[in-house]
């Protein structure tokens, strides 16, 4: 008795079919994933991609930020002097 396999069912013809594709045409998809890929970071500073806006992106900078007082010194005159001490040592 010899086993018969199966003949392939239609996903599963479907997976190989593209499966032969993507082998036979693998370098032309790999040169146009690079070529879209060079787009979209030439094009990402100048168009919001997502929106489709002709806007320049920008960044948010907080005002709040830039504040001298806002950070307070946390080491203390003593331990700035033996940082100093040992830093000359």
């Amino acid at each position: 008795m010899s086993a018969k396999p199966k003949p392939p069912n239609k996903a599963r013809r479907a997976l190989l079919r593209i499966r032969g594709y993507v082998a036979s045409h693998s370098l032309s998809l790999c040169w146009g994933t690079y070529v879209l890929g060079l787009i979209w970071l030439l094009l990402h500073p100048a168009i919001t991609i997502t929106t489709g806006e002709l806007k320049c992106r920008g960044t948010y900078m907080s005002e709040n930020a830039l504040l001298i007082d806002l950070m307070e010194a946390r080491a203390s005159h003593q331990e700035a002097h033996s940082a100093r001490k040992f830093h000359q040592n």
